[in-house]
């Protein structure tokens, strides 16, 4: 009897060795779950806020090109505005000159 019962407390030994290795390991799986889960929220969370960045740069971009063609126009129209300006000096220039041709008296020999 003595012998039965120690290979009984043997063999209930070796289960329990087992059950305990098998308790961890599922506790490891458990933690390795949680571990993917959260890394895959992590992800998405990732992914959305590239989105949005990319979306944010979209919006850059545009109003970027938006703000650099009315810099374009608005430069064009001063370059016009400029062009006649001195047309408009010139003009006056000339004009001035003539005049004090008609004025200066003639000089008769």
């Amino acid at each position: 009897e003595a012998v039965v019962s120690t290979q009984s407390t043997g063999k209930i030994k070796e289960v329990e060795k087992e059950n305990d290795k098998l308790t961890r390991d599922v506790r490891d799986s458990k933690d390795s779950q949680t571990n993917y889960n959260d890394l895959e929220k992590e992800v998405k969370t990732r992914k959305r806020e590239l989105e949005i960045l990319g979306e944010e740069k979209t919006r850059s971009e545009l109003s970027l090109r938006k703000h650099a063609k009315v810099l374009e126009s608005t430069r064009d129209k001063m370059q016009e505005i400029l062009i006649e300006v001195n047309l408009t000096l010139m003009k006056k220039e000339q004009e001035k000159q003539e005049n004090e041709k008609k004025d200066k008296p003639k000089i008769e020999k």
